[in-house]
């Protein structure tokens, strides 16, 4: 491995190598540098403001993970997923069906590195287009009971595809998504 550009800072070796940026920890007279000389040179010192992404395997995982039980669970309850169809839609059987196996392949494709990409792209367009099904469970909700925690809290739900949509982003369509 050749690094290309090399410095040391406050025990922490910052080396940067083509389009990826990696981070090694030197000792330092013998032991390691502590936990808060290691985050403030972090911080302090971003290589191309593109931050060095530990998390971006865990956050992977979960991500794909949670579309795969989630796509898994339109197969075994399709019936909890028709429901909140749109009625203006067609065939809600199959549409849900087709969502859930796009789920699972997109979960799947997230842990392939040849497929992230795609995935990513696949898996923004799915929560897009599922967005008016989250609209209709919503005012469902709020049309048959009332003004309830319940309701309060499928209401909450729908920024939360937004956060989904900027998860899978930053987990499959970064720069340092790619490693």
């Amino acid at each position: 491995m050749t690094l290309t550009k090399r410095f040391q800072r406050g025990g922490i070796l910052v080396s940067k190598r083509g389009a990826w940026t990696e981070c090694v920890f030197a000792f330092t007279g013998g032991r390691f540098p502590s936990r808060k000389v290691v985050m403030q040179t972090l911080y302090n010192h971003v290589i191309e403001d593109r931050p060095v992404r530990r998390d971006m395997p865990i956050l992977r995982l979960v991500l794909a993970l949670a579309f795969i039980v989630l796509g898994s669970l339109h197969f075994v309850y399709p019936e909890r997923y028709m429901q909140i169809m749109p009625a203006f839609l067609p065939a809600p059987r199959a549409l849900v069906l087709i969502s859930g196996l796009c789920e699972v392949l997109g979960g799947i494709g997230l842990l392939v590195p040849m497929a992230r990409r795609f995935s990513g792209y696949g898996l923004i367009a799915l929560l897009i287009a599922v967005f008016p099904a989250n609209i209709n469970m919503a005012l469902q909700y709020v049309h048959t009971r009332g003004y309830s925690l319940v309701t309060i809290l499928w209401l909450l739900r729908l920024p939360v595809q937004f956060v989904l949509i900027e998860l899978v982003r930053r987990c499959a369509l970064t720069r340092t998504s790619q490693g």
